[in-house]
């Protein structure tokens, strides 16, 4: 990536004293979770347009491809008179006219107009009209050209209608004096949709290239927290690329954090805390390491459910040991246990309403929810026969469960408050075979539902990680007390995941290289792994797969012996001897590998060090030393030649 020296060696002290309070974005898309969600915390998730898709960039990590398409916020954003719209951006297309970066009620664009060195800024609103255009050339970039390189764009707007573009974190002249959009700019308190990449939702006038970090702020952020986005976004004196990504959610508790080290990090101060603000303030209460060395760190257990704010700020070594404040990076934790699927219960009664629609399975089945707040429609509930002299409802899950917690809404009809249907008196009873039964202790009766369409007041039933295949609620009473007919409205249980889950590669994948690496997500308490795998599932059903154990959660294909062009399954096994349950039978997933693989890409070789072809494969001739190749190569002696590197810039034969 091409860099304004002068600005990183003028600037980065005001940038680096300002990046530890910056206000929070109203919208910022990273992509680094391949998805356009919204890292913010404010809910204004991206939406991906056309054939605009995430993908991978070598210098970048995950980016937004834009092609004939973009993103759309639909908002309604908080802005009134003022913003601030930032983004990284590499065009394939060099300042093609009429390529949007942002759109919306102004437009942002490149432009081929009088020659190179500028982009064009055109901004449009009832009332007001500002274009000029503004000079992209540094003296890393002479000429101005914007294609094939990552660059910086940033555009305000202040309550008093001045427009600003920043380019690589530096202000850029506008070629005509630069003048203020006296009218029309009050946004009047919201605004949206925004357009990146592109004008408008159907694509129009897209960028052809890619897109990065794209921010919006509803304030004109200063010169020098420009700088430091440009810092923050592009800077290899920072950390970056955390791991997890930054915005991830269900992120395991025993997480290790991990960073991209800036390029002249000797050690690294680490921030970790609940609190955004104590993060941000860099206060001694979320400090969790300083003078580390290494860049990765296990902060151990952390809380189930919570969000958790973190920053790595670099420390460079002698003379100056120049600190380097980082981005503020957020995940959530996994919650304790998981829902478990309705369609992964069974539900059957002693009996069900005549009325053709009241249906034991209309307790697991969602009907009638909306969040946790259940309705009143007798169809979306479970009713007993009238009269049921022995009434019960049984539910039996897909494969045995470690048991959390289960939530009842009771039933809630109209008429509930005068008739009252609804379970009282209960005894729950689970099973794991159906045959032998364990009463839940000090649980037996369930609130009354209000007969309202506001009833969220759910009983929360904890089982305390009983296994269990059958949940048993034998109803001993309602709350009328006269009619005998008993009804529940939905019926929610929660697991704690002790199975291996999610599998990468996914199963069904194709196309599998022989020696990937294999990972799952471990089941809570895992000690370690039974990896069982065969191209037979037959095989694999019957225990007589090829097996391993394994202390972590990946293993190397290669390990296995699998062939090309072959169809496995696979299944992990959860163990740990300590547990009353030592072992969870893990799902049968699958993989295909590829029918061939790359030895070696020879488009990727040059004249060029360290890319020559004799630099991999060793020939007769050797090579002499260099930057890259501190020690001369002799040679094999096999008068072997793949070329030589005394065909330099100065030989006629160079890059022939």
């Amino acid at each position: 990536m091409r860099r304004q020296k002068l600005f990183i060696g003028t600037c980065l002290v005001v940038a680096l004293v300002a990046v530890s309070g910056w206000a929070q974005p109203l919208v910022r898309v990273t992509f680094n979770d391949g998805t356009a969600g919204d890292s913010s915390g404010n809910g204004h998730d991206g939406q991906l347009l056309g054939s605009a898709a995430v993908v991978a960039d070598a210098e970048r990590g995950q980016v937004m491809k834009v092609d004939a398409s973009g993103m759309q916020v639909e908002g309604p954003l908080d802005m009134a008179t003022s913003f601030t719209l930032s983004a990284w951006a590499k065009f394939d297309i060099p300042k093609a006219s009429g390529r949007f970066l942002f759109g919306g009620p102004w437009q942002f664009r490149t432009d081929d107009e009088a020659g190179s060195g500028h982009v064009y800024v055109e901004i449009r609103y009832p009332g007001g009209t500002f274009k000029n255009k503004a000079d992209t050339r540094t003296p890393d970039n002479p000429d101005g050209q914007l294609d094939g390189l990552w660059h910086h764009y940033a555009l305000t707007l202040t309550d008093d209608g001045i427009f600003s573009l920043y380019f690589d974190g530096v202000e850029a002249p506008y070629r005509n004096p630069k003048e203020g959009w006296t009218a029309g700019h009050d946004f009047g308190g919201a605004l949206g949709p925004l357009f990146f990449g592109t004008e408008n939702e159907s694509g129009g006038s897209a960028i052809q290239g890619y897109m990065d970090n794209i921010q919006v702020y509803n304030y004109a952020v200063p010169a020098e927290e420009i700088a430091g986005l440009f810092l923050e976004g592009g800077s290899t004196e920072q950390a970056a690329s955390p791991v997890p990504s930054d915005g991830s959610s269900d992120v395991i508790s025993d997480v290790a954090l991990s960073w991209k080290p800036g390029e002249f990090a000797q050690t690294h101060t680490v921030y970790l805390s609940k609190n955004l603000d104590d993060v941000n303030d860099a206060s001694a209460v979320a400090l969790v390491a300083e003078h580390l060395d290494v860049n990765t760190l296990l902060p151990g257990s952390l809380d189930f459910g919570a969000t958790y704010f973190w920053r790595v700020d670099e420390v460079n070594g002698a003379p100056d040991y120049s600190v380097f404040h980082g981005s503020i990076w957020s995940f959530e934790v996994e919650p304790y246990s998981i829902a478990i699927p309705g369609s992964a219960i069974q539900a059957t009664a002693s009996s069900e309403s005549e009325n053709g629609v009241s249906f034991a399975e209309k307790t697991v089945d969602g009907s009638g929810l909306e969040g946790d707040t259940h309705g009143v429609q007798l169809e979306t509930m479970w009713f007993t026969a009238t009269p049921d002299l022995d009434p019960w409802i049984q539910y039996e899950f897909d494969g045995v469960k470690k048991l959390d917690t289960m939530k009842v809404w009771n039933s809630n009809g109209l008429a509930e408050s005068s008739i009252g249907w609804g379970v009282k008196a209960v005894d729950i009873s689970t099973s794991v075979d159906g045959v032998n039964w364990r009463v839940l202790e000090d649980v037996n009766e369930f609130s009354r539902a209000p007969g309202t369409p506001a009833y969220d007041q759910f009983d929360v039933i904890a089982f305390h990680g009983i296994v269990a295949k059958y949940v048993r609620l034998n109803i001993k009473s309602n709350w009328g007390g006269v009619i005998r007919s008993y009804s529940l409205s939905e019926v929610q249980f929660f697991m704690i995941p002790t199975q291996a889950r999610t599998p990468v590669p996914a199963s069904g994948s194709v196309d599998v290289r022989p020696d990937t690496v294999i990972t799952w997500r471990e089941g809570r308490d895992a000690d370690h792994h039974i990896v069982s795998i065969d191209a037979d599932q037959n095989t694999l059903a019957e225990g007589s797969a090829i097996s391993v154990t394994a202390m972590t959660n990946h293993i190397d294909l290669g390990s296995l012996d699998v062939e090309l062009g072959e169809t496995y399954y696979w299944r992990v096994d959860e163990v740990n001897d300590a547990e009353a349950v030592s072992l969870w039978t893990g799902p049968v997933w699958s993989f295909s590998t590829t029918e061939a693989v790359v030895v070696d890409d020879f488009e990727s070789y040059s004249n060029l060090s360290p890319n020559r072809p004799f630099q991999t494969w060793l020939d007769g001739f050797g090579y002499s030393a260099d930057e890259f190749f501190p020690v001369e190569y002799p040679g094999n002696g096999t008068g072997s030649g793949v070329g030589h590197d005394i065909w330099g810039p100065s030989s006629p034969y160079f890059d022939g």
